[in-house]
């Protein structure tokens, strides 16, 4: 292996550990699960996409020809990923929204601010399916 390539090797495995790190140090620092989906969900897909990529030059290098099954998982993990924490996203809103019904939330907190948003929005969208659509005319046809 060069010189060249091994030096890539190493700054894309520090990468990719410096960005699971980061996103590690999101999920302490964030309060609600809602705030700590994000960073999570990013620092999990571009780090290991950048660790993969590592692995594959560093083992693509080393056999003397390319790995499919590398190029599948740098494929697959940042299409599974972000699909992955939007649905648990909505699992977590559904859950809130039944836990809101039954007993309210503590005043004040982020994730009321945040519910109550989007409780907002569903009611608006609700009232704009309700009204009838407006037609331009068609000329009398």
């Amino acid at each position: 292996m060069t010189p060249f390539v091994a030096a890539v090797v190493v700054l894309l495995a520090l990468f990719g550990a410096a960005l699971a790190a980061a996103g590690a140090y999101g999920l302490l620092r964030l309060r609600s699960f809602y705030e700590r989906a994000h960073p999570a969900t990013l620092a999990a897909t571009l780090g290991a996409t950048s660790i993969l990529l590592a692995a594959l030059l560093f083992y693509s290098t080393s056999a003397g020809r390319l790995l499919p099954k590398a190029l599948l998982l740098i494929v697959f993990i940042p299409l599974v990923n972000p699909v992955t924490t939007m649905l648990l996203a909505r699992a977590a809103l559904s859950r809130d929204r039944a836990k809101r019904r039954l007993a309210p939330v503590a005043t004040g907190s982020a994730d009321e601010d945040w519910l109550r948003e989007a409780d907002e929005l569903v009611r608006a969208q609700a009232e704009a399916a309700k009204q009838p659509a407006v037609r331009e005319d068609d000329g009398g046809a």
